[in-house]
């Protein structure tokens, strides 16, 4: 008959393997940041690549009223855009300005969101250009 000795250290080794899976799992293996900075680094690059998509179907709308008015917009109100297309996802107000490259005569545009803080000038802002093809 088993003694209930060898199922108990049974049980300590399944306890100190469960530990070790969590702390693996956590803290990662060979310095690579563990699961809680993957997990940044993933809703860092998602808001981007939201912005990104929000900023894209913005410059069409700078093309468009530029076609119609044969000038340039210097804000979204001026465009009569509907609000929520010139906030970001937090909710604030997104700036645009349009540079015209003096060597190419290429124009750009650059959006500008406060981030989550909605603050301006903090780390957490967000930057993008589009070229203009007009």
């Amino acid at each position: 008959m088993p003694s209930r000795r060898g199922f108990a250290g049974f049980g300590l080794i399944a306890i100190l393997v469960v530990l070790a899976i969590v702390l693996i799992l956590y803290f990662g293996v060979g310095g690579s940041g563990g699961i809680a900075q993957q997990a940044q680094q993933t809703r860092s690059t998602a808001r981007e690549l939201q912005y990104e998509i929000m900023t894209s179907q913005l410059t069409p709308l700078i093309v468009i009223y530029y076609q119609n008015n044969n000038k340039l917009p210097t804000t979204f109100e001026e465009m009569e855009a509907p609000p929520q297309s010139w906030a970001d996802r937090w909710g604030n107000p997104l700036t645009f300005t349009i540079k015209k490259d003096p060597r190419t005569g290429r124009q750009s545009v650059t959006y500008r969101s406060a981030g989550p803080d909605g603050e301006v000038g903090t780390a957490d802002d967000i930057t993008r250009t589009d070229d203009l093809p007009v």
